[in-house]
């Protein structure tokens, strides 16, 4: 019992700074998209290729209504991002980037006291991936928004335009 609890907080403490390092260069992210703000949409595309982002997904639209915005991007946006990035009127470009990140795994299964398996393990796997969400208004930079660590299963269906 103290092995398998001495392997569980190991597996803790490394799956806690991947998410802290991810954390860490989020905000690196994020500070320099702010200086991007009111930039053209190359501008900011070619920084953010220069971190070794990949565009995912993306849409235009004219004066988009709420549903046009739910139901077109992976990263939604919540009612109060809804209110303050598309209110204004004007043609709307989003972006979604993707970098992965990294990788976790684990493996279920049981130990006895001498250390041989009693039951057979079963693996799971998880990719991590860092995105970008960006708004354009008028060819205009107008918003951004940071996810440090995204797994994959929530990426189902994202396919990286190349």
């Amino acid at each position: 019992m103290k092995l398998k609890f001495l392997i569980l907080s190991i597996v803790f403490i490394f799956l806690i700074s991947c998410v802290s390092a991810a954390h860490k260069q989020a905000k690196i992210y994020q500070s320099n998209l702010e200086t991007m703000l009111g930039k053209e949409k190359g501008q900011v595309d070619s920084m953010i290729k220069e971190w070794n982002f990949e565009a995912s997904d993306y849409w235009d639209a004219e004066n988009p209504d709420v549903d046009t915005i739910n139901n077109r991007s992976v990263s939604g946006f919540s009612e109060d991002e809804i209110q303050e990035i598309f209110s204004p009127k004007g043609k709307y470009s989003v972006w979604l980037f993707i970098k992965k990140v990294g990788t976790d795994s684990a493996s279920t299964g049981v130990i006895d006291e001498y250390g041989k398996s009693l039951t057979k393990d079963t693996g799971y796997t998880v990719e991590r991936f860092t995105l970008i969400r960006t708004v354009f208004r008028d060819g205009e930079f107008v918003n951004y928004k940071v996810f440090p660590n995204v797994s994959s299963s929530r990426l189902s269906g994202v396919k990286v335009i190349r």
